[in-house]
């Protein structure tokens, strides 16, 4: 008998242990990664639930106390209802989604509950009021008929002598140049607005301070195809991302972003970068000042509130403020200071700075660093509605002195 023969069998012998170790291994590793997935889940849905409940239980800003049983139900809804689809130019929007509380049209769009006008007259074409904004916009943390878009919806059917329609063009993680991009794709689209809003502020902070540069989408180099290429196709797609989105390396990840927090910047490139989110959104705004003119579209942006800028806090906001570091607080005030002090802003009609618009409201207005209470959504709504209104009655007065 050759000699290798009996080198060869032990080799073969090893090779068929090494395979099903490896295949034990997999297999153990799948069944962690279901198990882990389903703790993780219930843990969030949990956690959100408990911060939903705090902040709904706190007295609304009517004075009246809300219930808090539709938090737990809630909380799972959110969770299912954070899938995307792939969107041109704007990377991504919300997927079609069904439930109690949360609803998505076909379109991407968050549901809009519009009360009957109280006040309207006439049976002309409603006043179209489209709104563009991050996720605080699209209303993580509130019910359908509880978002900005309803809660202005209602405001308008109360106060306004026309018949209003509001659209909720919110989407989770977008920052003012996405929202602007939206806008362009309707109107050319021929899907014009009589008035659109945009609602910023937090995203572009945030994206500037993840990205190291403004303007960028939030995770920009997650979307960005370039990177792509510079992966083997085949790993790139069928092993990065399942790693990625593993329960498993998910738990770790968050885990070491609790223990750790993000990377703090330095002060010089802390200016350069307040000083870009300025410069950005000032261009944006130019953009959008060509767009009232062409498409005889009004337009009103809005430079929303943080729990970094609410004055006095609630308990539980403090805690939120408490658990983020001291790098990325100081750089949202450098941001937003640098927003009230601009004059080129402030003579910009279309700018309503309404950072501070909570000042000297006790209650518990954010459950996390941006996202409101349904309270704090009427708030802002009611805010808004002021100057929609002021468009509504001044498009009327000069329709009535062209007849």
């Amino acid at each position: 008998m050759p000699r290798f023969l009996p080198i060869l069998g032990r080799l073969l012998r090893g090779l068929r242990n090494l395979w099903s170790v490896l295949g034990i291994a997999v297999v153990l590793f799948l069944l962690l990664e279901a198990a882990v997935d389903v703790v993780v889940a219930r843990w969030a849905d949990a956690r959100a639930a408990r911060r939903l409940r705090t902040a709904a239980s706190s007295s609304k800003p009517g004075g009246t106390q809300a219930s808090t049983d539709w938090t737990r139900d809630y909380a799972t809804e959110l969770r299912e209802s954070f899938a995307f689809t792939p969107e041109p130019y704007c990377y991504w929007k919300s997927a079609p989604f069904a439930g109690r509380h949360i609803n998505v049209d076909s379109a991407g769009r968050r549901r809009t509950v519009s009360a009957p006008a109280a006040t309207a007259v006439g049976k002309g074409r409603p006043v179209r009021v489209f709104l563009f904004g991050g996720s605080t916009l699209w209303g993580v943390g509130a019910r359908d008929e509880h978002t900005i878009a309803s809660a202005l919806s209602n405001e308008l059917a109360a106060r306004a002598t026309v018949e209003v329609e509001v659209v909720n063009y919110g989407q989770i993680a977008y920052v003012n140049t996405q929202e602007l991009l939206s806008l362009l794709i309707e109107v050319r689209r021929g899907n014009v607005p009589d008035i659109a809003v945009l609602y910023d502020g937090v995203n572009d902070c945030f994206s500037a301070y993840e990205n190291r540069a403004a303007g960028n989408p939030i995770r920009q180099f997650a979307w960005d195809p370039i990177q792509y290429r510079k992966q083997d196709e085949v790993t790139h797609r069928l092993i990065t991302p399942n790693l990625r989105n593993a329960a498993v390396v998910a738990l770790a990840d968050r885990c070491l972003r609790s223990a750790g927090g993000t990377h703090a910047i330095a002060e010089r490139e802390a200016q350069r970068l307040a000083a870009e989110v300025l410069e950005v959104y000032r261009g944006n705004l130019r953009l959008l000042q060509t767009i009232e003119l062409s498409a005889r579209c009004r337009t009103l942006c809005y430079w929303q509130p943080s729990v970094f800028t609410k004055r006095p806090l609630a308990a539980a906001e403090q805690q939120v403020v408490n658990q983020y570091g001291e790098s990325l607080k100081r750089f949202f005030d450098r941001v937003y200071r640098r927003v009230r002090a601009d004059q080129k802003l402030a003579e910009a009609g279309i700018f309503h700075d309404i950072s501070r618009v909570f000042e000297g409201h006790k209650e518990q207005l954010f459950f996390d660093y941006c996202h409101l209470t349904e309270g704090g959504n009427e708030l802002v709504a009611r805010r808004i509605a002021t100057d929609v209104l002021r468009l509504i009655d001044e498009q009327a007065a000069q329709d009535g002195s062209a007849h």
